[in-house]
């Protein structure tokens, strides 16, 4: 289960592994588009289908990282704060937040790495989407104009 993943360390780390070959496959398509590479309604469809699958995928494990790393600084924080205040030290609201921010460089960093592959998969099925569309066109001009 996705939510599996947001219980430490741990399983944000088995996350990143898990979803590796998901990310190189995000990346490798987004090198065929920049390389000129895709050019057939069937690369196209394949890429737009392939995207959208991994859209799927990760986007809810992009919203859970939001939250989860959310979460987690804030529990910090709160914890930082009773801390101090048992100790009878003097409390900043700026230094909680520089401390509590620090502790959740995994989360963030996940949380991160999500937020770019959501918006890569984005823009790689809109342009897959207007690509296809493009090609459509052309070949219902050319179509139109050996018929005419």
């Amino acid at each position: 289960m996705k939510t599996d993943y947001f219980v430490g360390e741990e399983g944000l780390l088995k996350l990143l592994t898990d979803y590796q070959p998901t990310f190189e496959m995000i990346d490798d398509y987004g090198q065929q588009m920049m390389q000129g590479i895709l050019s057939t309604p069937e690369d196209y469809k394949t890429c737009l289908d392939k995207m959208t699958g991994a859209y799927v995928s990760i986007e809810p494990l992009f919203t859970m990282a939001v939250a989860y790393k959310e979460n987690e600084e804030t529990r910090l924080w709160v914890g930082l704060k009773r801390e101090l205040e048992e100790k009878g030290e003097k409390i900043t609201a700026a230094s909680l937040d520089r401390e509590a921010s620090a502790l959740v460089a995994m989360p963030r960093r996940v949380r991160a790495v999500l937020e770019g592959y959501v918006e890569s998969c984005s823009k790689a099925i809109g342009t897959c989407q207007t690509q296809l569309k493009r090609i459509e066109f052309e070949i219902k001009n050319q179509n139109n104009k050996t018929a005419g």
